[in-house]
């Protein structure tokens, strides 16, 4: 019998009339699954008449599949079912090889055990296509489909950690909002409304990823803000040398002050600064000085400071600092709207997910 069907990849066939595997509701015997029927009836008359010497002989690639199979057990952790222990009944179940150069095949990457209807006879292609990277995830709400891959760059993990997650009882649901629904997390409250938290979502370029380093040198955890270091400066910060040491320590000193104290660290400017001290009494301390408007210091100040959060300087600061040295305004601008456009996309994505899972959130 033969079938064909449409698809959206376009047509195919079906010689066959079995599948190459067993319904664990209605298993089909392992010789009305090979493709060319006219070896069924050998097959069988094998399984009843030779020994298992004999079978082992005339059917060595599936001796050597079988063989395969069991060494898994030592160096993989994987486990065999009594029944596929021994070579002729695994033989019996999982029938001849139906073609060349196939092995035996876990339908479930995630299940470690090799069993009737756990297995099936695939190609090369078939078992890449379901190695642990190539799983796929579906929306409950939507039907979309997501691979490793995709998931653990959207949510700036690892690979591992998304391919632990259906093990350890996570939804599909779950894997693809990259967290447990109900889970009660709350974040802690910060002191500084003048601090830009760093966004949940962290597949931006490595240039603009938000990081965190624990608590250290006590300083409670510091979370800090996208964009402001680059992934060079990062490394120096959580994995300081001796010559990194004043780097890291003036990096957690000035986000403490951003996340928990009284916000970013501005320099005053030199028309600020006299202006501060005359109101203060402290006039003499100007020592003639005027505000003649050369605010070269505040500048350098400014773009010399590499752990300085250009967002957080004023819209007036700003352009005292671009009459003097444009382009570093005009880089680092372009460095965070391009931040901000990544998150804007994000955010997006992370609530439309959101509106697709509905009350599990």
């Amino acid at each position: 019998m033969s079938k064909s069907a449409n698809t959206e990849c376009g047509t195919f066939s079906h010689k066959a009339e079995f599948p190459l595997r067993s319904s664990p509701v209605n298993p089909i015997p392992a010789p009305a699954k090979i493709p060319n029927a006219a070896h069924s009836d050998d097959f069988i008359a094998d399984l009843q008449t030779l020994t298992k010497t004999q079978l082992r002989t005339k059917y060595k690639a599936e001796e050597s599949c079988h063989k395969n199979m069991l060494s898994r057990v030592k160096a993989k952790g994987a486990v065999v079912h009594p029944e596929f222990k021994k070579f002729d009944s695994f033989l019996s179940i999982m029938g001849p090889m139906p073609q060349k150069g196939m092995t035996v095949d876990r339908i479930d990457n995630t299940d470690p055990e090799y069993a009737r209807h756990k297995v099936r006879w695939a190609d090369k292609a078939t078992q890449n296509s379901n190695k642990s990277d190539s799983l796929i995830y579906i929306c409950s709400k939507t039907g979309q489909t997501y691979s490793t891959a995709q998931l653990a760059k959207q949510q700036g993990v690892s690979l591992s950690a998304i391919r632990k997650r259906r093990p350890n009882g996570w939804s599909d649901d779950e894997i693809i909002a990259g967290n447990r629904f109900h889970s009660g997390s709350v974040s802690p409250a910060l002191m500084s409304q003048g601090y830009i938290p760093a966004p949940s979502v962290k597949n931006l370029h490595a240039n603009f990823i938000a990081f965190s380093v624990s608590s250290l040198w006590g300083y409670p955890q510091l979370d800090f803000p996208a964009g402001i270091y680059t992934a060079k400066q990062r490394h120096r910060i959580c994995n300081p040398t001796m010559d990194d040491h004043r780097f890291s320590q003036d990096a957690r000193y000035y986000q403490h002050e951003r996340q928990y104290g009284d916000g970013e660290h501005i320099p005053a400017t030199k028309g600020e600064l006299i202006r501060s001290l005359l109101e203060d009494g402290d006039g003499h301390l100007v020592a003639g000085l005027e505000d003649d408007g050369d605010e070269r210091h505040f500048v350098r100040v400014v773009t010399r400071n590499p752990h300085f959060y250009f967002p957080n300087l004023p819209q007036h600061l700003r352009e005292i600092v671009r009459d003097h040295d444009r382009e570093w305004v005009e880089k680092m601008e372009q460095r965070f709207h391009k931040l901000e456009v990544q998150s804007a996309v994000e955010a997006k994505a992370a609530a439309t997910l959101k509106d697709q899972l509905g009350d599990q959130m």
